[in-house]
């Protein structure tokens, strides 16, 4: 997340992801102007995919993550897979998942890799949550 979540930019990038793919969505809290927390998710054919959940740091451990998550949860549903990618060293960030009964299923294919501004990639690996059998 840039430093700047405020930015016409970001917006217009975010309504433009919304009015083409309805199957894209993104849940945004603010404070006053400023972007707090959002969560993306994607409903796609076979799986359906967490794209990414942030909150500003002096925002964590107050339940915006958990609220947003849960939306999101519950908009994409039980009936498929879900799955997401976490950096491999965010342990913070693997517990809170693990806490929605998501597992840790391997590291996440290279052509999925993250890129920093630098080119580098980011270690990640992929959880998922399976749907009940019930």
């Amino acid at each position: 997340m840039s430093k700047d979540t405020s930015s016409p930019e970001r917006y217009e990038r975010w309504r433009k992801t919304l009015m083409e793919n309805k199957n894209n969505k993104i849940w945004i809290i603010r404070e006053n102007e400023e972007i707090i927390a959002f969560c993306t998710a994607e409903k796609k054919r076979k799986r359906n995919k967490i794209g990414a959940l942030y909150v500003l740091p002096d925002y964590q451990g107050q339940g915006f993550g958990a609220a947003l998550f849960l939306t999101a949860l519950k908009w994409l549903g039980d009936k498929k897979e879900i799955f997401l990618d976490v950096v491999a060293y965010n342990t913070r960030a693997k517990l809170f998942y693990q806490k929605f009964n998501f597992q840790e299923i391997g590291e996440t294919p290279s052509k999925e890799l993250s890129k920093l501004p630098s080119g580098k990639t980011m270690p990640e690996i992929r959880m998922a949550k399976f749907p009940n059998k019930d």
